[in-house]
């Protein structure tokens, strides 16, 4: 008998949008129900985001983590009310909301939109960015995606002209291409 699959970590997604399914119109889904589960006695911490750009339909993601045992996918989508969850397997919360902001090399070299840090919500009492600091500078300043990340961010701010970030993305590209190749 296969184990059921489990993790102490969670990603929520559910559109903003719903279909209603008799006349076919969209409306805002109301969120109340599925933020309801933020408030579960086994939720420790979370943090959220909405999604709204670049030819996807505007969706919110939450990432939450379980006080104390984990928990499986029927378990976690009860407490969300049916929304879409999808177990953890990186064991690091602050990898979850590096995807969340689409800082992960996955994210980059999909070209997603970047999000900045102040659209992420969190529980009170959670300092979460230096968490996701200290999470960046372990991995190391000079990782790749790191470096991109960040050039991404302050192109969001203005600070750096994007003819010199498009050079940083085409040598990202090309070191990514030598690791496959030399890998």
């Amino acid at each position: 008998m296969t184990p059921t699959p489990m993790s102490r970590i969670v990603i929520v997604k559910r559109d903003m949008w719903e279909n209603d399914a008799y006349t076919g119109e969209q409306s805002l889904y109301s969120y109340e129900e599925l933020f309801s589960g933020l408030g579960h006695e086994c939720v420790d911490r979370w943090a959220w985001i909405i999604h709204d750009g670049f030819g996807v339909e505007s969706h919110v993601h939450i990432a939450v983590k379980a006080k104390d045992k984990p928990r499986s996918v029927s378990e976690w989508e009860e407490i969300f009310h049916g929304a879409q969850v999808q177990l953890d397997n990186t064991g690091s919360f602050a990898r979850v909301i590096e995807h969340m902001l689409h800082e992960d090399a996955v994210s980059i070299l999909a070209k997603r939109r970047i999000y900045p840090r102040t659209r992420i919500h969190t529980n009170e009492g959670w300092d979460w960015q230096q968490e996701y600091d200290e999470f960046l500078l372990h991995r190391g300043t000079d990782d790749p995606q790191t470096m991109l990340a960040r050039w991404e961010a302050e192109l969001r701010e203005d600070t750096e002209p994007v003819g010199e970030f498009h050079q940083v993305w085409d040598d990202f590209l090309i070191q990514m291409k030598h690791r496959r190749l030399s890998g």
